[in-house]
């Protein structure tokens, strides 16, 4: 499975922005694609953990490269969660990102 990022904003507690950070009155930018997520695992959401796992090391060092995210432990990531909406550093751009809408398929 893929771990989709939608619905991106440069501020937590904005509305959704084009990719320089312009709003929008649509789903804004899109973040990164994490491949070979195989589930994930919540406690508490709002103030707990949200982590995702990944079929093996390689994946979990690709996906932590483009989130910024921490270990959980070998195969996982702690989300980083900031006003109900998913926090990233996208290191290619250099600057935090959020995004209100994410899924797997």
């Amino acid at each position: 499975m893929n771990l989709y990022i939608y619905h991106g904003r440069l501020a937590p507690n904005g509305g959704a922005t084009d990719i320089e950070g312009n709003e929008v009155d649509d789903w804004g930018f899109e973040g990164p694609t994490l491949e070979n997520c195989v589930g994930f695992h919540t406690t508490y959401f709002n103030e707990g953990h949200f982590n995702v796992y990944f079929a093996d090391e390689v994946a979990r060092k690709a996906a932590q490269a483009k989130t910024g995210w921490k270990d959980w432990d070998e195969t996982a990531l702690t989300v980083e969660m900031e006003d109900g909406c998913l926090r990233l550093f996208n290191s290619e751009r250099q600057r935090t990102e959020y995004f209100g809408d994410w899924g797997m398929k």
